[in-house]
């Protein structure tokens, strides 16, 4: 009897312990120039993170912020976004390349962020906060330390979940085909500014939502400047890192 009970207490114990870990059903990583990623099929939800030790790169993703875009016919269609930290045109006057002494405090870079990210889901949009929304999109930024042959450099590591019901709201949708964009240019905060006579977008607040600090989406839609009289002649008062513009494929099997 005693040793029933026990196998059924084991029993148990592991189930339990099975339900309360995250299982990974895939993985897709990738490098972009300085730039790696790696995509985790969380099952009800969709994680990405992005690694850097390059500072310039650093410095586009927090200063423009960040905007990770879902396409699920597996094109670049931008309709389906989230975007952290959300920036305006100023902060984007304010970059300069990280070289030598110049390398800037990643921690106080860390510590000025805007605490509100962007949720775009096919023209309508909302605010939430990076570490505390109904939307279920979880954000976290940390730093590292790394050595390489005794040299020390700090690195960034930015990870954000979202579930899948805010990348197709129908449950039955395949995500087989689904691409994900990144992209820091500071089109985004462009655009806002552009628009801002319109509508303002309402604010989620409250339920879930955890990370390091801050986390969420970036404004960086589109391509790099066309060149121009107007354009080139700005070059020399607003010098700024290259922008950052990818997309890459889930590779998601279809559950249905």
């Amino acid at each position: 009897m005693k040793k029933k009970y026990l196998r059924l207490l084991l029993t148990l114990c592991f189930v339990q312990a099975a339900q309360a870990e995250t299982i990974v059903l895939d993985t897709v990583t990738g490098v972009h120039e300085k730039l790696t990623y790696k995509l985790f099929d969380e099952g009800k939800d969709i994680s990405v993170t992005l690694f850097t030790t390059d500072m310039a790169t650093i410095q586009r993703l927090l200063r423009l912020g960040t905007t990770f875009y879902f396409d699920i016919k597996g094109k670049k269609n931008k309709e389906v976004y989230v975007s952290y930290p959300v920036r305006s045109e100023t902060a984007e006057r304010g970059i300069k390349p990280a070289t030598g002494e110049g390398r800037p405090d990643l921690d106080g870079l860390l510590a000025d962020l805007p605490q509100e990210g962007e949720y775009g889901h096919k023209g309508e949009t909302e605010l939430f906060h990076p570490m505390l929304n109904s939307l279920g999109i979880e954000i976290g930024l940390e730093t590292t330390e790394t050595e390489t042959e005794g040299t020390e450099s700090q690195g960034l590591i930015y990870r954000i979940k979202i579930p899948k019901d805010k990348i197709a709201v129908d449950d039955a949708t395949d995500l087989s085909r689904l691409s994900i964009g990144v992209v820091s240019s500071g089109q985004k905060a462009r655009e806002k500014a552009d628009g801002a006579a319109g509508s303002a977008p309402s604010i989620g607040m409250g339920g879930r939502g955890r990370g390091g600090r801050g986390g969420g989406r970036g404004g960086s839609r589109g391509q790099g400047r066309q060149g121009g009289q107007r354009d080139s002649s700005n070059k020399k008062e607003r010098p700024t890192t290259e922008n950052i513009d990818f997309w890459f494929e889930a590779n998601l099997k279809d559950d249905q």
